[in-house]
Formats: structure tokens, C-alpha cells, sequence
């Protein structure tokens, strides 16, 4: 069977697309002139979208330095199967000419030999092992992408026998590629931090990181992961982010909600209108209605306080309230924006808007 389509039977996918920061200088003219090789041994990023129906959908980071090119890849999974494990690229560069190697997840490789032409487009032939080349070309992501792409993967690689099943994201195709840079460097030292407490003496570290609203305003993003040892479980890394694209955290009073003694009490509503509904059929009967009651009044209190103030995240449907480690069952409870505009609560004018428009 060809490895091509061992690729696409065992993934299922249609496209290929390599993500990367921005293009760099070097890919211009499609004429064999190009760079000089040795010049600079400094590392630049590249990403692009391979257009081959037969290997799916595959997102590239790779860097340049000097003439060795690295780097990894994610495979978007099919529609329920969920994040798989990322994977190594390798490769070298010589003037315009790039060969590229990928080392799947079930150990296959996959060679590109390519050629930088007009525009950055880079052109060539897949190599499917012994079924001969196939006809290949890569365009720049950002001539793809509307909108930042978020990709889930797994980080499954425990020490001594410790499970490990991690959630990591990783973001393409932002306008601002120091910002996507920036961004998916806290996300992978998250997730980086968590899976580096899976050794030996520790029975499995679950949990991960994952990416709230990403647009040319705002990016909010959380985590959260479970430690089970045999001195007891435990919760580490739970964070709730919401910043500007500068950097800058987003208050939740006036630039998302109005704020207002008014606006406490309806949110309060809201928030145990949420409670009743996480904690509903299902998840009542092992929760139970006395513990159902307790997140009331703890919710209650930490609006008051003004923990919540501080402990939200901007979702794509949403807000998210965080529980305080009521229960690893429920992390936490979301309002609608459906809701909060109904109640009047969403700031008209709000900076952070866009999460909700």
C-alpha cells in the first residue's frame, strides 16, 4: 500500500498545511540566486500550506539555521477521534532548494524535496517510499488563513511507567507573529512544566492547556492538571488568562461586564442559573444536591469577595467561572453571552467586545 495512503487512511484528512510565525526574507524569487548559505546562523520560522489531498491535514513549525532546518508537526484528527501526538521534521536547505523528512507518529518517514519560486511558494515532489514522487507545493500560511487556526495535540511520553495524557495547543497563521510566537511559548512551557512531574513514583499527571479567543484584540487561554501519587491527588497549573493582544489583563467590571451594584446582583443569578444547569442530570446523581447547594454559596461568596473578578475566562460562547477546586468534575461554570446580553449585562462598549460580537 502506498505511504501516502497509509497517511490518509490511518488519519482520514484532506489537506496539508505547515504553520509557522512568518515567512522569512530568504523565500523570494523563484531564480536559484537566493540566499547565501552560511551567512547567518540565525534561526527564522517559516509556515506554509501544502496542497495534497492523499496525506490530510498536517501543520509544520519549522526553523532555519545556517542550512539545518527543524522542527515538528501536528496531524488535525478526524472529527471524534481527538489530539493526536506531535511529530519531528527534520531537513536541510541549500540555496532555494529544501528537503524536508517527517517522522510520523507510528514511525513512517515522509520526504519532501522542494524549491523556492515566486511569492515563497515552494515547489517539488513527495516522495511516498517506494511508489515514486508525487507533485507537491507549499504556499505561505498567511495566504490561507482568515483567522488564527488553534491546534489541539497530546503530550503521552510519561517516565518510569507514570501515565501521562496531556492537551497541548498551538496557534497558526496570527497577524502578529511575535505575539503567536510569545503566546505559543507560554502555552507549550505549560504544558511542558506539567508533563516533567510524570516519573517515577508517580502513578499519572493529566490535564492540559487550551485556548479560549484569539483575535487581533484579545487571547485567553487556561489550563489545568491532575497529579494522582501515592501521597494523594492533587491540582496544579489552573489558570484562567485574559489579556489584550499587548500583553495587558482584562478586567472583567467595564470592559466586558457593566458594572454596578445591579450588575452584581443579576450576575449572581446568572452564576447560580449555571450552577443548576452544570451540575444537572448526570452529574447530580454522583454530586448529589447538598454538594450542588454548597457551590451556590460558594459561588455567591466569591463574587462578593471578588475572587471572580479575577478567576473568569472569555470563551467562544461564554463566560467560564472557576469553582476554587470545588471538584475535578466541575472546574467550572459558564454563563452564555446569550444570557448576559439578555440581563443587560455585557458593556456596550466594552474594550473586550469582540469575544462576544
Amino acid at each position: 500500500m502506498k505511504l501516502a495512503r497509509l497517511l490518509a487512511l490511518s488519519l482520514g484528512v484532506t489537506t496539508i498545511v505547515l504553520g509557522g510565525c512568518a515567512s522569512t526574507a530568504e523565500e523570494g524569487p523563484s531564480d536559484d540566486s537566493g540566499e547565501s548559505e552560511g551567512a547567518s546562523s540565525a534561526s527564522t520560522s517559516t509556515g506554509y500550506v501544502l496542497d495534497d489531498g492523499e496525506l490530510g491535514k498536517v501543520y509544520f513549525r519549522l526553523s532555519k539555521t545556517g542550512s539545518a532546518l527543524s522542527g515538528y508537526a501536528f496531524q488535525e484528527a478526524p472529527q471524534g477521534v481527538g489530539a493526536i501526538p506531535r511529530m519531528d521534521v527534520t531537513g536541510t536547505a541549500s540555496g532555494k532548494a529544501r528537503e524536508i523528512e517527517l517522522t510520523h507518529f507510528w514511525g513512517a518517514k515522509v520526504k519532501f524535496t522542494l524549491k523556492t519560486g515566486a511569492g515563497g511558494v515552494l515547489s517539488g515532489t513527495r516522495d511516498g517510499s517506494n511508489t515514486g514522487p508525487y507533485a507537491v507545493k507549499l504556499v505561505p500560511v498567511a495566504a490561507t488563513l482568515a483567522s488564527p487556526l488553534v491546534l489541539s495535540y497530546t503530550l503521552d511520553k510519561g517516565q518510569g511507567g507514570c501515565e501521562l495524557r496531556l492537551n497541548g495547543v498551538e496557534l497558526f497563521g496570527m497577524k502578529d507573529a511575535a505575539r503567536e510566537a510569545t503566546l505559543n511559548a507560554t502555552l507549550a512551557a505549560s504544558a511542558a512544566a506539567a508533563s516533567q512531574k510524570c516519573v517515577a513514583g508517580t502513578d499519572s499527571v493529566l490535564g492540559g492547556a487550551w485556548v479560549g479567543v484569539v483575535d487581533d484584540a484579545i487571547q485567553t487561554w487556561s489550563s489545568v492538571y491532575d497529579i494522582d501519587q501515592p501521597s494523594g491527588y492533587a491540582t496544579f497549573g489552573e489558570r484562567r488568562v485574559n489579556q489584550y493582544a499587548d500583553g495587558a489583563d482584562i478586567p472583567l467590571w467595564n470592559d466586558v461586564l457593566v458594572s454596578g451594584a445591579a450588575s452584581e446582583v443579576k450576575l449572581g443569578q446568572l452564576v447560580e442559573a449555571a450552577v443548576e444547569r452544570t451540575i444537572g442530570r448526570g452529574l447530580i446523581e454522583v454530586i448529589g444536591q447538598t454538594r450542588k447547594d454548597e457551590l451556590k454559596v460558594k459561588m455567591a461568596a466569591r463574587l462578593a469577595s471578588g475572587e471572580l473578578a479575577t478567576d473568569f475566562l472569555l470563551g467562544k460562547t461564554g463566560i467560564a467561572f472557576g469553582t476554587n477546586d470545588f471538584d475535578p468534575r466541575v472546574r467550572a461554570v459558564l454563563v452564555p453571552y446569550a444570557d448576559l446580553q439578555a440581563a443587560g449585562l455585557l458593556a456596550p462598549n466594552g474594550k473586550a467586545k469582540s469575544a462576544w460580537k
